[in-house]
């Protein structure tokens, strides 16, 4: 009998390993996924002279979501990233900022401008089509609260040191496509 109820515990056990093995490998199950892609003709390169380099403001039209939970909403693009010397030294890590603009861009950078941040820590290694996911679910979730406060996202080296200049790639993720809005939500 005691060697039943071992035997027993050895198999509970390995199928608590076996579903947490399947859930490790496949990650986060989120019921829907919708993706929005941002052409060239919605983002506009602002070109500043001096050391602070170009940033870009990107028009973001959402997905309808008919009353289904969001779950969670990524940006995806890619950068040519260099550092910027700053105090003597460059860092292999530049900071990429991405901000909800909190009114129509005026066209010049004014932290003012700013809304919500995206979450996802800003360095990205510097070097050709690197690959940036941030995540933007509270800007998504403020829009979807209230649409007339999208004003769009604002991307580059704008806080902090300011210690890199990025170039979005575009084509990379399709013809003409400079970004994928990812947008997990229930399927209800």
């Amino acid at each position: 009998m005691k060697g039943m109820i071992l035997m027993s515990k050895h198999v509970a056990y390995g199928v608590v390993l076996l579903v947490s093995l399947c859930v490790a490998i496949a990650g986060p199950v989120y019921a829907a996924q919708t993706v929005v892609t941002l052409t060239s003709q919605q983002m506009t390169v602002h070109e500043v002279q001096g050391d602070l380099g170009d940033y870009y403001t990107l028009s973001v039209a959402l997905p309808e979501l008919h009353g289904r939970e969001l779950l969670g909403a990524y940006l995806e693009f890619y950068v040519d990233a260099d550092a910027i010397e700053v105090e003597g030294r460059a860092n292999d890590a530049p900071s990429l900022d991405v901000f909800a603009l909190a009114q129509a861009h005026q066209g010049a950078v004014s932290e003012a401008e700013f809304g919500a941040p995206a979450m996802a820590p800003g360095l990205v290694m510097a070097g050709e089509s690197r690959r940036v996911v941030r995540d933007i679910t509270g800007i998504v979730r403020g829009w979807l609260a209230d649409p007339d406060s999208n004003h769009g996202l604002i991307l580059g080296s704008l806080t902090g040191e300011r210690d890199g200049l990025f170039t979005v790639k575009s084509g990379v993720l399709g013809d003409g496509v400079v970004a994928r809005l990812i947008v997990h939500h229930g399927d209800g």
